[in-house]
């Protein structure tokens, strides 16, 4: 029954979430990544706070309902992309799949989004969630700069579709560069930049209550955050803004009116320098934060020189804009027009030093770069890969953690459970990870003929991965047969090397110095 029922696609952000079903181009829901729940302070005897704290589990709310509680606390469980109360985020995904959704999570496939690199740890305790508190019976997580790479082919024609770019993937509470090759992430080249939406709404916040421009104290970070997302744009250049604003005011100044949520009085206030001032700090970072002060051109700029020089002009070629911090008016041009200046300046700079001996191209036959702007490109990505052929290939099934084998009939599928889940037993030991002892699967043989024996299970593992990936490339055809064809290749390469190994294993004096083995 799972395969036939569209998949359920969520992507989890710091400040949004975006879930829907799989083939739809538009997300079903937009909600903010936030949950109130009841904070009691535990007044009175131990047997009511216990009936009281049962009721209190399924007392709460989410995304524009846990705005709207001024009696809840308001909790936000992703931090910077990362999930920091597991707790918290389980309570989440309950109501995004039963109540948005309106799904039994047993006859969907689900496929989540993770930020680049997401610790191994994260990814389990997504897994563990799903897996057992959900019963989902196949989930996939994908990284989000992928997602956003697969997004951008709806506006290309079909020959021009390629898994290689750099994303630019910034969200509210993250910003992050990526170079992607042929869908795989360039992991030792990613750059992370400490400006993103939520550091734009702090310094429009601080720039409005410099101005005292007469907002109520408790509705300022709301009104700076209006303020960002309805007025907002990126300048050309800074000097000429200001100039516009100060001769001709009255055609850029703009009005913004407020409701005072005590008193429920109407305040109205100018916003001017802000609407430009606000995007500016990606390109000018030391305007809010003194520490970083290098320009979101310059470190694009330095990922793909960091990238091996095979793939650094499909990686300038193909430019990916990802995330609502993204989303400003004519971000992308400026992007585009401070990056040429950096390239051309190191371009100049080379031809110079050559004494003239190196004649360079012009910038723009040289360095073609494509900077794509893509509205909710994460959510269009996991849509489309989940609707292809190759979903199938790609899911990740309920199985036991030693040697990927399924679980036995009328057993559960073991894994450590997350240091703050609910349901813990008091006074009970932690478990695996939470030790510091390995789980099971990575856990090596060791003694006479053990290396010979884990090199057998691992060419059996893998030889069956190579019929698995055969057949699902037979059964794929066309869409996405390349993927398919590089994933078998890797595949008997590694079954020849693993026999190779157990070939070595296997001579007599294996493991005994030259001089031992020859005697």
């Amino acid at each position: 029954m799972a395969g036939r029922l569209p998949a359920c696609v969520v992507d989890c952000g710091t400040g949004y979430t975006k879930l829907g079903y799989a083939g739809n181009t538009e997300p079903q829901f937009i909600i903010p990544s936030c949950i109130a729940i009841k904070e009691s302070a535990k007044v009175g005897d131990q047997a009511q706070r216990r009936v009281m704290k049962g009721v209190d589990d399924l007392d709460f709310f989410i995304g524009d309902e846990a705005v709207e509680k001024p009696t809840y606390a308001t909790k936000w469980p992703i931090r910077h992309g990362i999930v920091e109360d597991w707790d918290l985020m389980e309570r989440f995904m309950e109501q995004v799949i039963f109540k948005y959704l309106r799904a039994e999570p047993e006859d969907h496939y689900f496929l989540l989004t993770e930020p680049p690199l997401n610790t191994p740890e994260n990814r389990e305790y997504t897994a563990e969630i799903m897996f057992e508190s959900f019963n989902v019976p196949g989930l996939y997580i994908a990284v989000q700069a992928v997602l956003a790479l697969a997004a951008s082919w709806t506006s290309r024609l079909v020959g021009e579709r390629t898994l290689t770019g750099t994303v630019i993937d910034s969200g509210d509470g993250v910003t992050h560069v990526i170079p992607v090759a042929e869908g795989y992430v360039i992991g030792s080249c990613i750059k992370h930049i400490p400006i993103a939406g939520r550091d734009i709404t702090y310094f429009i916040q601080q720039l409005l209550r410099e101005r005292e421009a007469g907002i109520p104290p408790e509705q300022s970070l709301e009104t700076a955050k209006a303020v960002k997302e309805r007025f907002s744009y990126v300048c050309p250049d800074l000097v000429k803004e200001f100039n516009k604003y100060d001769t001709d005011g009255s055609k850029w100044i703009k009005q913004y009116t407020g409701i005072n949520a005590i008193s429920k009085k109407e305040f109205s206030i100018d916003v001017g320098y802000e609407r430009f001032l606000g995007p500016e700090i990606f390109f000018h970072p030391e305007f809010a934060n003194p520490d970083f002060t290098q320009p979101i051109s310059e470190v694009v700029d330095e990922v793909i020189q960091n990238c091996p020089i095979d793939v650094r002009r499909p990686l300038y070629k193909n430019i990916v804009l990802s995330g609502g911090s993204t989303m400003f008016r004519d971000f992308g041009r400026r992007l585009q027009r401070d990056l040429k200046r950096t390239v051309d300046a190191r371009l100049k700079l080379s031809e110079e030093l050559s004494g003239g001996r190196l004649k360079v191209m012009t910038t723009v036959a040289s360095v073609e770069r494509l900077v794509r702007a893509e509205h909710r490109s994460r959510r269009r990505g996991r849509s489309g890969v989940v609707g292809s052929s190759r979903v199938s290939t790609l899911t990740v099934n309920r199985r036991c953690p030693d040697e990927g084998t399924e679980a036995p009939r009328g057993g559960e599928a073991t894994r450590p459970r997350s240091p703050s889940r609910r349901g813990a037993e008091p006074g009970s030991r932690p478990r695996d990870l939470r030790r510091g002892r390995p789980p099971p699967s990575l856990i090596r043989p060791f003694g006479p003929g053990a290396p010979s024996r884990a090199l057998e299970k691992h060419g059996s593992a893998v030889e069956r991965e190579t019929a698995g990936a055969q057949s699902s490339r037979r059964e794929a055809g066309g869409e996405g047969s390349e993927l398919v064809a590089h994933v078998e290749t890797s595949h008997r390469a590694s079954v020849e090397m693993s026999r190779i190994a157990r070939a070595r294993v296997d001579l007599p004096g294996a493991g005994l110095s030259a001089g031992e083995g020859t005697r």
